[in-house]
């Protein structure tokens, strides 16, 4: 037989059991079985039957263990349906109860109606309504007031958003604008002293400073009229303004011009009567000497 505390062999499979010989002396019917074929296979069956008997029982364990899971929930299954039900049950009890309660209260008999509240409850009904149609007018008041006020609003805030981009757009105009009333004004304080004092060229022809204070204003003018105003009041204003002092400017140009070509007329005409003096006083002289000594020689 195999030891107790090893039913299935030792730690190394080893399922053969020592001779009891060397303990307790042992005789041929031992020998007999630690030593025959036969024996070690009767006893690795009963280790099989052992280990099998063990799994069965194992399982039929496991499988009562699972039963008495499923039992318990259904148990709990139908204890709370159970528990569900008497609710449903009271809450329909109780309702009932609340409809024959309402069933089982009588009706207060109407009493009967005096002349004097009769009376009253009219002159309470005309109040109400009169209360009622002032109230409903103020209500239409109140109400084409705030549509008022909120076509007002939208007016003012349409007009207001329409500034605005109007002004978003104007910006870069009026920074044009900005821009040549500056280099105008630079002109004018720079260029314009010494173009109106410089002397007129040698030929005669007018200075080149002149000319290009004129040429500078021109283009100016220009690109005054490049920049485009549409229906911004405010950039039309600016543009007119600055066009006039412009032309202003082109005018002094042109009077400083005619001042220089007047001054030329005059001195040719000066350069001409000079000339024919000269030429008068060259000729006439001479002979009339001439003349007056030949006649009295003559004499």
């Amino acid at each position: 037989m195999t030891s107790i505390f090893n039913p299935f062999g030792d730690m190394y499979g080893n399922t053969s059991r020592p001779s009891r010989r060397s303990f307790f002396g042992g005789d041929d019917e031992d020998d007999y079985y630690y030593s025959h074929p036969s024996a070690s296979r009767q006893r690795q069956y009963e280790r099989l039957l052992r280990q099998r008997q063990y799994e069965e029982a194992l399982r039929q364990r496991q499988y009562e263990e699972a039963m008495r899971q499923r039992r318990y929930e259904e148990a709990l299954r139908q204890r709370q349906y159970e528990e569900a039900l008497r609710q449903r049950q009271y809450e329909e009890a109780l309702f009932q109860h609340k409809q024959q309660q309402q069933q089982q209260r009588r009706p207060r008999q109407a009493r009967p109606v005096s002349r004097r509240h009769e009376h009253l409850l009219r002159v309470q009904t005309l109040a109400a309504t009169i209360i009622q149609r002032a109230y409903r007018r103020h209500l239409a008041r109140r109400a084409a007031a705030r549509s008022s006020e909120a076509a007002a609003f939208l007016a003012d805030w349409y007009i207001r958003a329409r500034d605005q981009r109007a002004i978003r757009r104007s910006l870069p105009m009026l920074a044009k604008i900005g821009a040549i009333r500056r280099e105008m004004q630079d002109m004018m304080r720079e260029l314009e002293p010494v173009a109106f004092s410089a002397p007129p060229r040698p030929d005669g022809r007018l200075p080149m400073p002149l000319l290009e204070v004129e040429d500078k204003y021109l283009k100016m003018l220009l690109r005054l009229d490049a920049v485009m105003a549409g229906d911004n009041l405010e950039i039309r204003a600016q543009r007119k303004m600055l066009a006039n002092d412009l032309n202003a400017r082109l005018d002094a140009v042109e009077r400083v011009k005619k001042d220089m070509l007047a001054r030329k007329d005059e001195l040719l005409k000066q350069q001409q009567q000079q000339e024919e003096e000269e030429n008068s006083w060259s000729m006439l002289p001479g002979d009339a000497f001439e003349s007056d000594d030949d006649a009295m020689s003559d004499a």
